[in-house]
């Protein structure tokens, strides 16, 4: 251990004398960091969706030869959008410069701004590259199960690989190991996928992600859940099948996947999945107890619960496109083996969604039904007229229905299962400086008549004002739930409140404050508990090199008011912190690149919290009141 600080250490001081920027790339825009505040809000799952944007920056899509199927790809693309590009490109012959986008009916600044890393203006090119990225990382001091010898090896390690071979053949491997885990190849990802859009085919073998509908059934890292600055039926019925890029062991398929544009109207979807996961099983080995999700195989019980669960899935989409109307009619079956606990024989599922195009007006919704009689269902009404975007939204997932790869309404993590509510999205762009956007939402479980639950509710409200080179936002949130303590049913309400100013006095110098507060109180009782969060950002970016650096102060008097903080990250990866107690963290970041060859990024992180003689507890315990962390990125480009 000692011999592998002091490597860590040199790194270290080798980089020193570089300090000079921070990385920065498709994650800085507005648009995609209103979605990263999803995420600071505890879902991890956006990580996945965070390495599809990263795959896409590398692998960019060119816009002169890019089919609509291809054009979906991209989040925030939706059809009408994906179609108005092509239709513009035939009257223009070709696109000249990306900033031509700008130009095509429907493409908002928001939406230009996130997605025009993802895209190339070229002619199509059939030469092969590659793209290699290594990532290694290290914390100190150790935890309990490495001086209990419970966790082995501290260092965790991926490498990743994507490639083409020419413009229809593509691929991408991933391979990783876990801070603890011994097995240096403990997780392992690959896939090729050809497509021939000439043909209207495409064939998908390996590991993948399959959307179906609008999630019920099958879902991919695009999920989006509800945010102000991207509505949630702006998300496209269906999208074609994409390779697994995320390092996350669940949540994927494993098998092949077909499409086939059968008329210009008419495609069909068949797809089939065979692969093993962790799970808890009964000691009789009769079903499932619960499916073990994080991934990590560091302890004995962690390593006997190793792909315990093997799940089997066969699939058809029947996709139909008009010129206002879009339809998916679906029928899904799903083998556990053993079989999950209360959920005996194969599932099967059917699902028909539907999405319309009327101007201004866009109504989507998905119907299914588990075991042909628990029903699960969306609807969504989606108005844009000039400077005016509203949405209402509406869901009800019956008590029994399950739906293993689902995403619910709202949530990038949540399944699809027992809950019922609607919720109101509102945007108003008043001028190009200033916005509004407010949303309710409110749900809650399918229970017996008899009980009468609590229903939660959730409120938000923010402003974004743009001024030359200064632009300030400021969110309020409000979340209304039930008291744990509280016989009497009565609620709490969680209030936060948040400012940020962004200045950009020169072109490479990025300055961003923020100050956010949460507080919360009884109905029961006058008494206020209040957290508070600060932190100042400075972003530098000199050709080659790019500078991060961020400091935090924190002071958070009990869980309930904790604060999950986003923070760059290395490119690729997604970083959200929780913040809890009294303390101080700061962050590094260092990228030097040469040529889009090569590049390097170094990071370094503490958290110190100054009232604690330890951190943590069990065998993640840190006999230290202060935790640092070192990261590294190579990425190798031909």
């Amino acid at each position: 251990m000692q011999i592998g600080i002091c490597i860590w250490t040199i790194l270290l001081l080798c980089l020193l004398p570089v300090f000079v920027v921070g990385v920065g790339y498709t994650q800085d825009s507005e648009l995609i960091q209103s979605m990263l505040d999803i995420g600071e809000e505890g879902h991890i799952e956006i990580e996945s969706w965070i390495e599809s944007l990263w795959e896409l920056t590398h692998n960019p899509i060119n816009l002169n030869s890019a089919t609509v199927q291809e054009l979906l790809q991209i989040p925030f693309i939706h059809p009408e959008l994906a179609q108005e590009i092509v239709r513009y490109r035939s009257r223009v012959a070709a696109f000249s410069h990306i900033t031509d986008l700008s130009q095509v009916p429907g493409m908002s600044d928001e939406i230009y701004e996130a997605i025009q890393p993802m895209l190339i203006v070229k002619r199509p090119s059939f030469s092969p590259g590659i793209v290699y990225r290594f990532q290694t990382r290290l914390e100190t001091p150790q935890r309990e199960g490495y001086r209990s010898n419970d966790y082995h090896n501290p260092v965790y390690l991926q490498h990743r690989i994507l490639f083409h071979v020419n413009s229809y053949l593509r691929g991408g491997i991933i391979w990783e190991k876990d801070a603890g885990e011994e097995n240096m190849f403990d997780y392992g990802s690959f896939h090729l996928q050809y497509r021939h859009p000439g043909q209207g085919l495409s064939v998908l073998a390996g590991d993948y992600y399959k959307k179906v509908g609008l999630g019920l059934i099958l879902w991919t890292p695009y999920g989006r859940p509800l945010s102000l600055q991207s509505l949630p039926s702006n998300q496209n019925l269906w999208s074609p099948s994409r390779g697994n890029q995320s390092t996350r062991e669940v949540g994927y398929l494993r098998g092949i996947s077909l499409e086939y544009q059968v008329r210009p109207n008419l495609r069909l979807d068949i797809f089939y999945s065979s692969k093993s996961m962790d799970a808890s099983i009964s000691e009789d080995s009769r079903y499932v107890r619960s499916i073990y999700s994080s991934g990590l195989h560091r302890t004995t019980n962690e390593k006997e619960k190793l792909r315990r669960l093997r799940t089997t899935l066969w699939g058809i989409c029947l996709n139909t496109q008009f010129s206002s109307f879009r339809m998916q009619t679906s029928a899904i079956l799903n083998r556990f083996q053993p079989s999950l606990k209360d959920q005996q024989l194969p599932l099967n599922y059917i699902s028909h969604s539907y999405q319309i195009h009327l101007g201004s007006f866009k109504p989507a919704g998905e119907f299914a039904l588990f075991s042909g009689k628990y029903p699960a269902l969306q609807q969504h009404f989606y108005f844009s007229e000039g400077a005016i975007k509203f949405e209402f939204s509406c869901f009800y997932y019956h008590r029994k229905y399950f739906a293993q790869f689902s995403r619910g309404f709202g949530s990038f993590q949540s399944p699809a299962s027992n809950r019922m509510g609607a919720a109101v999205v509102l945007l108003y762009k008043y001028n190009h400086s200033l916005k509004f956007g407010a949303n309710f939402y409110i749900r809650r479980k399918n229970y017996d008549s008899q009980y009468v639950p609590s229903i939660p509710r959730d409120y938000a409200f923010e402003l974004r004002y743009k001024k030359e080179k200064h632009s300030f936002s400021l969110r309020w949130r409000l979340k209304i739930r039930s008291g744990d303590t509280d016989d009497n049913g009565k609620e709490n309400s969680y209030h936060a409140c948040r400012l940020d100013h962004v200045y950009k006095p020169a072109r490479n110098l990025r300055l961003h404050h923020r100050v956010e507060s949460h507080w919360t109180q009884s109905y029961l009782s006058f008494a206020r508990n209040t957290a508070i969060s600060i932190y100042q950002q400075v972003d530098w970016r000199m050709i080659p090199w790019n500078f991060f650096f961020r400091w935090t102060t924190f002071e958070i008097p009990s869980y309930d008011l904790r604060i999950y903080e986003y923070e760059t990250d290395l490119p690729g990866n997604f970083r959200s912190v929780l913040l809890n107690g009294r303390g101080y963290k700061f962050f590094v970041i260092v990228r030097w690149a040469q040529l889009e060859k090569l590049q390097i990024n170094f990071k370094y992180s503490q958290r110190l919290y100054p009232d604690q003689n330890s951190i943590g507890s069990g065998l993640d315990e840190i006999l230290s009141n202060r935790i640092q962390e070192f990261r590294l990125s190579i990425l190798l480009k031909y």
